[in-house]
């Protein structure tokens, strides 16, 4: 029997060991180790990504594939859309373990991003919480202020600058450290 040990970083940099079993019939038995109270993470065990893009404008789908569509084909991102704040939250009750990133625009009919943000850092804060970055089309101080306020990892405004928004993704993927500016 051979026992093989790796220390895996993910794009959050939380860290895992596997240990790899190999008996005499060949049989591959590879085990898990996560940090306390994560749970079954995912995004680590795989190569890409899972990012939430939560905005009420059915069009923003469309963009952020095109976009990003060189990243998703290589396998370094992969979205997920919700319409609502509601459909987000939907979403994560399922999901929350595989998400790294949420962007979410902040005016929306129903809830609020705002509101969804404070429903996200409450619900979903075990570690490794979400980072979460607010888009709005109203670059005014008093929603950066809230967003902030509420735990928000970054603010950006629309237009979109996606030049911008890969550089921070890249960040994230690169040391996993705050992405906010």
């Amino acid at each position: 029997m051979n026992l093989n040990t790796k220390v895996l970083t993910g794009p959050t940099g939380i860290q895992r060991i596997e240990i790899d079993v190999n008996t005499k019939e060949d049989d591959d038995t590879v085990f898990a180790i996560s940090p306390p109270g994560i749970g079954l993470i995912n995004y680590i065990s795989n190569s890409y990504m899972k990012i939430l893009v939560v905005d009420d404008e059915a069009d923003v789908q469309p963009l952020f594939l095109q976009r990003f569509r060189k990243e998703i084909r290589s396998h370094e991102l992969e979205f997920d859309f919700a319409l609502s704040g509601e459909a987000a939250l939907d979403y994560l009750r399922e999901k929350h373990s595989e998400v790294v990133l949420i962007l979410s625009d902040i005016n929306m009919p129903g809830m609020s991003g705002i509101e969804l943000l404070t429903r996200i850092r409450h619900d979903y804060n075990l570690p490794p919480p979400p980072v979460v970055m607010m888009i709005t089309a109203y670059g005014d101080e008093e929603n950066h202020r809230q967003a902030m306020q509420n735990g928000a990892n970054d603010f950006l405004t629309k237009p979109l600058d996606f030049n911008l928004l890969k550089e921070k993704l890249k960040t994230l993927t690169d040391n996993g450290q705050d992405i906010g500016s």
